[in-house]
């Protein structure tokens, strides 16, 4: 089966779902944008697929910094105004990664082009924010956790999109296996990155997972990368993931939502916890949440530091007016191991 038609697969279990009805009085701000964004991609009850090869150029289910636009004008008057902002921001995290010694790795990771990034340049670096977010996790992950020499590392991502953590931890670490949960709109998007970056992989289905009772060892190993929707997520045999990882949405989900991840087997009984998060998600999201409700006593820290990255952010008005501001909440980054 080609790229195409697996797609279309997908396509069609997604559509058949029918969740494309906006509902202002559901307080998950993600739940809503999703079918909301995924419509987007949706023409004569078909894929788009222009929109589809420019998922990221257009800013689709999540955001990318730089930022393009469709619209030829709006994009030539975004690179006029906004962007002497977003790449003041940009070079100075790449600054801070080098800073700290990362100007020799960056040519360890490959920024892919799928989807049609925007991007900046510095030689021969092409960057953007969430590249270097990505950068930034996985060689936090080479460095603290496969010192676990001969251990057989199976990695569930938690809110990973479209999977490009998941694909540059591929491409740079030894792993067996990687897992992206998320929503379907967003598991759909990562079918198709996935498959431009790694041709060849074996990736489940949408179909495959939800008709799947219990996903365990044996399902796992038929594939290189496995999607799994939420509501799937109750379906994973406890201890078959050793590593949980999540990079911000932990915080930006309902409490119920948080909670439901935290407390199950899943999470408990994987022997890692590598999560970058929010030091307190107020007031950015109304859901409470801060480094205490983690539990991170639970774990024998391995690396906990506040993140170099994501302190100021800057808006500009063209590039004589640039204008300087504190994010809401740093980042706190933490890597744990599970006490016996």
């Amino acid at each position: 089966m080609d790229l195409s038609k697996d797609l279309i697969s997908n396509f069609e279990v997604i559509v058949n779902k029918q969740q494309y009805n906006y509902d202002k009085s559901n307080k998950n701000i993600w739940q809503n944008r999703m079918p909301l964004w995924f419509s987007k991609i949706i023409k004569n009850d078909e894929i788009n697929w222009d929109v589809l090869q420019n998922f990221r150029s257009y800013g689709l289910l999540l955001s990318e910094t730089p930022k393009k636009s469709k619209n030829l004008f709006i994009h030539y008057l975004r690179k006029l105004i906004r962007e002497p902002g977003e790449k003041k921001y940009c070079m100075e995290n790449l600054q801070k990664l080098i800073s700290i010694g990362y100007d020799n790795i960056f040519n360890d990771y490959d920024f892919s082009i799928v989807g049609n990034p925007d991007y900046f340049t510095q030689g021969s670096i092409k960057y953007n924010e969430r590249w270097l977010r990505h950068v930034r996790t996985c060689e936090l992950f080479k460095k603290h956790i496969t010192k676990d020499k001969g251990f057989k590392f199976n990695v569930l991502d938690i809110g990973g999109g479209y999977s490009q953590f998941a694909c540059m931890l591929k491409k740079t670490v030894s792993i067996n296996k990687i897992a992206t949960v998320d929503y379907m709109e967003q598991l759909f998007f990562s079918y198709y990155f996935i498959k431009k970056n790694f041709p060849n992989a074996k990736i489940n289905s949408l179909k495959e997972i939800l008709e799947t009772e219990i996903i365990d060892e044996k399902f796992i190993q038929k594939y290189d990368f496995l999607l799994i929707p939420i509501e799937c997520f109750k379906n994973i045999k406890s201890g078959l993931f050793n590593v949980i990882c999540n990079f911000s949405s932990l915080g930006e989900m309902p409490r119920e939502a948080f909670n439901g991840y935290k407390n199950s087997s899943i999470f408990k009984k994987a022997k890692y916890l590598f999560t970058i998060n929010r030091l307190d998600s107020w007031p950015t999201y109304k859901n409470s949440l801060t480094i205490l409700d983690y539990d991170l006593n639970n774990y024998d820290s391995i690396h906990n530091m506040i993140s170099p990255l994501w302190d100021y952010y800057y808006i500009s008005y063209t590039n004589l007016y640039i204008k300087k501001n504190m994010f809401r909440s740093r980042n706190f980054e933490f890597i744990g191991k599970l006490k016996i």
